[in-house]
């Protein structure tokens, strides 16, 4: 049998700058891989390709945390920890935010933020 284990979202700590950010209901992290293809001059012949990866977060929220990520749009770094390991998200960037109004009147805001480098603690 295999050794499942579960995180409640209570043993999170979503820290923005070494700040804890509070009102995250979702965070949802991917990681693009793409390619730069270097060619010869003048030519389409392929020389090499530059692997290059850069990493995705999508956070809903319910607070108005909006007017922090509109005014700022660069950020140090984005550190998740539970009880066994901590994800440092380094030299991020805001792409957009979005905010939904649903049928109750909360406002959900959807932040999307790309990062260069992953670390994990």
């Amino acid at each position: 049998m295999s050794d499942f284990t579960f995180v409640k979202g209570d043993d999170v700590v979503i820290r923005l700058d070494g700040e804890i950010l509070g009102g995250v209901i979702k965070l949802v992290c991917s990681t693009q891989n793409s390619y730069k293809k270097i060619e010869e001059f003048l030519t389409d012949i392929p020389v090499a390709k530059i692997a290059e990866c850069s990493y995705g977060i999508l956070m809903t929220m319910n607070s108005e945390f909006d007017n922090l990520f509109e005014n700022s749009c660069l950020f140090d770094s984005i550190e998740i920890s539970d009880k066994s390991k901590t994800v440092i998200y380094s030299y991020c960037h805001v792409d957009s935010v979005e905010s939904t109004i649903n049928a109750k009147g909360i406002i959900e805001y959807k932040v999307k933020i790309t990062a260069e480098s992953r670390e994990v603690k």
